[in-house]
């Protein structure tokens, strides 16, 4: 495994989920960014629990194209936050939804079974690490 891999993985699992800025594009073409929380995979996919009739849904069924923004947010601490450009895809197959599942997403949705949520696939093309205090970056690409 690669050193920026590694990095990547051990940031993002710090707790449960982590939180990011998720860009995205309307139908018309135009910006959208709103927070979303996240989990990340071995393979480094990224998985985003949302309600199937929420606006970043229809986004991405029109343009799959998304970019993140996420790790450190603090800019007084030099540790490594991400920008992470990819290709999302909505999955609402039952065996993605319950591999995606945790406790905290029962406030949101009830259960796994629930038909109105849906994931957020995301499969990075390429993930820049950058540090607070440095201007050196790594990159990270499948």
């Amino acid at each position: 495994m690669s050193d920026v891999r590694q990095k990547i993985l051990e940031i993002l699992r710090q707790g449960d989920v982590f939180l990011a800025a998720l860009a995205t594009k309307t139908e018309e073409g135009a910006p959208w960014v709103r927070h979303v929380m996240g989990t990340i995979d071995d393979d480094i996919g990224i998985r985003i629990a949302t309600s199937l009739h929420s606006r970043k849904v229809a986004h991405v069924r029109a343009h799959p194209e998304v970019h993140l923004v996420c790790g450190n947010t603090d800019p007084s601490v030099d540790a490594p936050f991400f920008q992470i450009e990819g290709r999302a895809e909505v999955c609402t197959e039952a065996e993605e939804k319950r591999a995606a599942w945790r406790e905290s997403l029962a406030f949101f949705f009830e259960s796994p079974e629930n038909p109105d949520w849906c994931i957020l696939r995301v499969r990075p093309d390429r993930i820049t690490v950058h540090s607070m205090r440095s201007m050196e970056t790594e990159v990270w690409s499948p």
